[in-house]
């Protein structure tokens, strides 16, 4: 194997092992969540938009209250603004749904969103 050779079959393994590493780290980050939150959806209408979906329970306390944390925006990616909705968890393993209304005079386009608390 000449030189050239060798430089590129030790990168290969190097990225290997660093995607390996990252991998289990951010499967370690998923499995160390409280909370899941899922079957997320959209539904825009005149005055701004509407987000449904449910907050599962992973590890915590029956009781527990999460804030949830809603960013919305524009076609362009601009901040539309923000609303914060708060759900108190039930038994873990159980789905506690949630409905919350963004009032906007602009179309929104998409929406991030984080949990806070627990």
């Amino acid at each position: 194997m000449d030189l050239q050779s060798l430089l590129v079959h030790h990168d290969t393994r190097l990225t290997q092992r660093v995607r390996g590493r990252a991998s289990l780290h951010l499967v370690r980050q998923i499995e160390a969540l409280t909370v899941g939150v899922n079957d997320l959806q959209l539904q825009r209408n005149a005055s701004g938009a509407r987000v449904t979906g449910s907050v599962v329970n992973k590890t915590l306390a029956p009781g527990t209250s999460v804030t949830l944390g809603f960013t919305f925006y524009d076609a362009q990616g601009n901040q539309l603004g923000t609303q914060a909705h708060q759900v108190t968890l039930g038994q873990q393993g159980m789905a506690e749904m949630f409905d919350i209304t963004f009032n906007s005079s602009a179309e929104v386009n998409g929406y991030g969103y984080t949990v806070m608390g627990g």
